[in-house]
C-alpha cells in the first residue's frame, strides 16, 4: 500500500527547497491523520502562503486511487480548524 506521507514528505522538501519563504505552515487532517483512513480515504493537507508566491503551490493529483489534496488556507481558517470550530 502506497505510504501518503512519505508522498507528502516529497512536497515538503520541495517547499523547503523552492518556496522557504513563501509557505508559513504546512498541516495534515482526516482520517489519514486519525489513524481512520479505509481505501477510498484521500489526504488532506494544507498549507498558510506568506507570499502571493506561495498560493502557487497549491496542487492536486492522484497516485494509486489516492487524491492528494494540497490548498492553501487562511490563518483564520486555521485558527478555526485548531479549535474544532471548523
Amino acid at each position: 500500500m502506497l505510504d501518503v506521507f512519505e508522498v507528502s514528505d516529497i512536497i515538503v522538501k520541495h517547499i523547503k527547497s523552492h518556496y522557504p519563504q513563501d509557505v508559513a505552515i504546512v498541516g495534515y487532517y482526516g482520517s489519514y491523520l486519525q489513524g481512520r483512513a479505509t481505501e477510498r480515504s484521500d489526504l488532506d493537507f494544507f498549507f498558510i502562503p506568506a507570499t502571493p508566491r506561495g498560493r502557487g503551490v497549491e496542487s492536486q493529483f492522484i497516485i494509486d486511487g489516492i487524491s492528494f489534496d494540497f490548498w492553501p488556507i487562511s490563518w483564520e481558517r486555521a485558527e478555526r480548524m485548531a479549535t474544532s470550530e471548523e
